[in-house]
């Protein structure tokens, strides 16, 4: 069954009505630190990788709010601002996962008709795995993603992620993050699209250096990125998390 967060949010500091530092609390969870900026009622959480914080999404935080979605970059337990354990184990990390719904479901709170979840490494392992646990999130971005991400397994969330919508991006000289991209892609229950970068690094050092990434993903929040591509639309689904319409393989991976 999937779960919806229970929330302690606390506004820390904010410089404009629509930005600020935010404390998150998932049920039971560590309190975490995490930024919001923009309005709207489309909504999108930024998810760093390990040993990163969420300054690794300024510039692209600030298009996105720019582009008119109300935005949210983690830092996620024993990362950045947030508190945690100096060493993080495999518990740790899994209950990141709620960390991350807790975000969805604040954008919910302050009126997100839809929530993208961008993750990279093991953001993006994160972000698969809290669509697989709220309803709060709509689809996911994944960014180098990778089959078993420091105990994140993918075959543990695709099926409970069901048929909502996965956007893939990894680089061709990315060997790992390709493979498990296309292997995700594959084993999808819903419509999945993978898109393999021309020498384009890892992570979100991916949007520096591919000048085309940043309007991909705008275009995939906006729901016309199958328009975009030639084929047909699947605005609805992607705005709306309704993805009822969409044909299921009913695979799922055996690891």
């Amino acid at each position: 069954m999937k779960r919806i967060a229970t929330l302690l949010i606390g506004l820390v500091m904010a410089t404009t009505a629509t930005a600020g530092v935010i404390s998150l609390r998932a049920a039971e969870g560590t309190p975490i630190k995490a930024e919001q900026s923009g309005n709207g009622d489309r909504g999108v959480v930024l998810v760093h990788s390990q040993g990163r914080d969420r300054s690794d999404w300024s510039s692209f935080a600030e298009k996105l709010s720019d582009n008119g979605f109300n935005v949210v970059a983690l830092d996620l337990r024993g990362h950045g601002e947030s508190s945690g354990p100096e060493v993080l184990g495999e518990a740790d990390y899994a209950a990141m996962v709620q960390e991350v719904e807790a975000a969805a479901g604040y954008l919910r709170q302050k009126g997100a008709q839809s929530v993208t979840v961008i993750g990279a490494k093991l953001g993006a392992s994160l972000a698969l795995h809290a669509g697989a646990g709220t309803e709060d999130v709509s689809n996911v971005v994944m960014l180098s993603p990778g089959l078993n991400v420091l105990g994140l397994k993918v075959s543990r969330a695709l099926t409970d992620y069901g048929a909502k919508p996965i956007l893939l991006v990894a680089s061709d000289t990315d060997s790992g993050g390709s493979r498990a991209a296309e292997a995700i892609k594959q084993n999808a229950l819903g419509d999945a699209d993978f898109e393999l970068l021309t020498d384009a690094g890892i992570g979100v050092r991916m949007l520096n250096r591919s000048p085309d990434l940043e309007g991909l993903i705008i275009s995939w929040l906006s729901g016309t990125f199958k328009i975009n591509k030639g084929e047909a639309s699947s605005k609805e689904a992607l705005q709306t998390g309704d993805v009822s319409a969409l044909e299921t393989t009913g695979l799922t991976l055996g690891q």
